[in-house]
């Protein structure tokens, strides 16, 4: 009898619990032995955790099955989202992921991390879904078009290789069926803003004077999502052949944070206590960004390692002060998404040894990562002394001497009184105005200024994919079956970073000098004075009048990347059932069993960046991302056999099971 195990799961689109069934199955497909059972046909063997064969023949490893009726039963659309709701899955790469999204969707078994993680589609690997990582890409399966999930959680690396260390997830499609079937979904989330924290956490904020900080109310719905797929299936040539092909399509509406009561602020436990006894009340506040909207500076006002802060208002510096901006609203809960996927599969049974299948599917995926807006994160660390756009009160703080640059470490710059400057007691540096000659000092001055005006920051990620599998398997006589196929995969990425500020134009844009060319005061670039870049237009964040819009056009920055990653399999694997030899231990019915096999894996990676991504140019995407071309190859033998000792008295079935597996890796620069 098998144990049947209950989980809770919850469905999205109507925020309803289902009952799905975790059943530890055998390793054989028990669907499918039920189904050949009907037919009056033999059953056809798909294992999870082992390469043997063998209608006989039970998990050592504990397997957890969902089936079609458990996904359709669920609501889900998103094979990612069924999966979460296992108790061995934590949560990875999904939609509901924006800051720090690549645009896939991935599983990650007992948290060791998704490439840890192998993912196969009818026990062959599914190829890398990004640049980035290799853990394999989710939304290339198709959710309607899967018969059984498999998921073991014990080790498979004898079985599968390093990259199953995690485990195991096996999607068996449903390649079988006859007919036409129109599979559609549609789901929508609804929500009652009704927060009654004590005291409103949002409205503390608001009522310190700080803006964007706003309670949702009433009532939302939001992020519909529809996804349809049309199947078809039909046998031929007397039922020695069958062919399946669907086409199925997804969309996905965005979900802001902005929408919801507990996620239009990020709260933050800032520790704050009563006596000895921590305050649960006093310690939970709504996050806030220092790179505001009015903006915030750093400078050295003491001798001190440590910097000052202040808030920027309309020529003022307020020492000590800081203004606040609530970057939760304008991030995605739910990523817009929309996904084609097609595939075909086919199978010909030219004898009992000759049996050609081919599998081919495709997928096309754009998604949008969408996170509050860019600005300057601290990446600029000067300002001129020169600068027209300063008051006489923030120069008299800015480019007071203790602030002054009087050398550098690298190319950061050191103020007299930073506590980490080597020499404090050298002259601060006049530097030199290439247009006149006259000289001028700089003040040490860390800029956290949000670009609001420029909206938010979006990622506009595409990956198309495509996998194709061409195989003969079949029996050599009574004992042994094989199984050969060649594979290949090949994913598209592309990604434009839009709604950025470029660091090099905005420290031009902030180095700012009074135009001798005319009469009064007039602001301009440095370099747009001495000709170096004439597009240059000041960044006013000094006297409360703002950045007008061409300085914001000037400061915009864009990033593009684009590769791709392709998989190539060769492999052969043989199954023999010794017992037809004899061979078997004499306290067992069953013989021995084993499975022996080779495979040959290449893959390759090219990515390429622009300028912007390649010199860290983009102010919020931190360090530089660098072009990478590349691949390894693998040669591996694999080598598994089980071997039943007792199968009668008080042992139902005492058996052994050992894998062995060499693994050989090249690597080309």
């Amino acid at each position: 009898m098998k144990k049947i195990s209950t989980l809770r799961s919850t469905a999205a689109p109507l925020a309803l619990g289902f009952a799905l069934l975790a059943t530890p199955v055998y390793a054989q497909d028990a669907g499918a032995q039920d189904d050949a059972n009907d037919a009056g046909e033999e059953a056809v063997i798909v294992v999870t955790g082992t390469r043997i064969q063998n209608q006989n023949l039970t998990a050592i490893s504990p397997v957890t099955s969902v089936t079609n009726a458990d996904i359709k039963l669920a609501g889900t659309q998103k094979t990612e989202d069924l999966l979460n709701s296992l108790p061995q899955v934590f949560a990875s790469q999904s939609s509901t992921l924006s800051n720090g999204a690549d645009g896939t969707a991935t599983v990650d078994l007992r948290g060791l991390g998704a490439r840890r993680t192998m993912v196969l589609i009818n026990g062959r690997r599914l190829m890398p879904g990004d640049v980035s990582d290799s853990a394999a890409d989710l939304n290339f399966i198709p959710s309607s078009m899967v018969k059984r999930v498999d998921v073991l959680t014990g080790g498979a690396s004898a079985t599968y290789g390093a990259d199953a260390v995690s485990g195991v997830v096996n999607f068996v499609m449903d390649t079988d069926f006859t007919g036409l079937r129109i599979d559609a979904n549609y789901g929508v989330y609804q929500h009652n803003n009704r927060n009654k924290v004590t005291p409103p956490l949002l409205d503390a904020r608001a009522n310190a004077g700080f803006a964007n900080y706003v309670y949702p109310v009433g009532s939302v719905v939001d992020g519909g999502q529809f996804d349809g797929t049309v199947s078809f299936g039909t046998k031929f040539d007397d039922d020695r052949g069958h062919a399946s092909a669907y086409f199925g399509y997804r969309k996905a509406n965005p979900v802001l944070q902005s929408r919801r009561d507990y996620s239009a602020c990020t709260i933050q436990n800032t520790g704050a206590a009563s006596g000895s006894v921590l305050n649960p009340a006093a310690a939970l506040q709504c996050g806030g960004s220092a790179t505001s909207a009015a903006g915030s500076v750093l400078y050295f006002s003491t001798s001190s390692s440590s910097s000052t802060i202040a808030a920027l208002g309309a020529g003022t510096l307020g020492v000590d002060a800081v203004s606040r901006y609530n970057f939760a609203p304008l991030n995605y809960f739910q990523r817009p998404d929309e996904r084609y996927t097609a595939g075909a599969f086919v199978d010909y049974e030219i004898s009992p040894a000759l049996h050609p299948y081919m599998e081919f599917m495709f997928m096309d995926d754009r998604t949008v990562a969408q996170i509050a807006p860019s600005g300057d994160f601290g990446n600029t660390l000067t300002i001129n002394c020169d600068n027209p756009l300063l008051s006489a009160q923030q120069i008299s703080l800015v480019c007071a001497n203790g602030n002054l640059i009087n050398g550098f470490i690298g190319n950061f710059p050191t103020a007299i009184n930073a506590g980490y400057n080597p020499n404090p007691g050298n002259p601060a540096v006049n530097f030199v105005d290439p247009f006149d000659g006259h000289t001028y000092n700089k003040g040490f001055f860390q800029l956290l200024r949000r670009n609001v005006e420029g909206g938010p920051r979006q990622s506009d990620l595409q990956h198309t994919a495509y996998r194709a599998v061409l195989g003969m398997k079949g029996e050599l006589g009574s004992a042994w079956n094989y199984d050969a196929y060649y594979q290949y995969g090949r994913m598209n990425y592309s990604q434009v970073y839009s709604n950025e500020v470029s660091v090099s134009r905005l420290t031009n844009a902030l180095d700012v000098v009074d135009d001798p060319r005319v009469a009064g005061v007039q602001a301009i670039c440095r370099v747009a004075l001495t000709g170096q870049d004439p597009n240059c237009r000041p960044y006013d964040v000094f006297t409360g009048a703002g950045p007008s819009a061409g300085a914001l056009a000037y400061i915009q920055g864009t990033g593009f990347q684009k590769g791709t990653v392709s998989e190539q399999i060769v492999s052969l694997n043989f199954t023999g059932d010794l017992g037809s030899y004899g061979i078997k231990s004499p306290g067992a019915t069953d013989g021995v069993t084993i499975a022996i096999g080779g495979e040959y894996r290449k893959e390759s990676l090219d990515l390429q960046t622009d300028n912007a991504f390649q010199t860290g140019d983009l102010a919020g995407q931190g360090a530089p991302t660098l072009p990478i071309n590349g691949s390894f190859t693998v040669t591996e033998l694999i080598t598994e056999i089980d071997v039943p000792l007792v199968q009668e008295g008080i042992f139902h079935n005492l058996s052994l099971n050992a894998g062995y597996r060499f693994s050989h890796y090249s690597i080309s620069n």
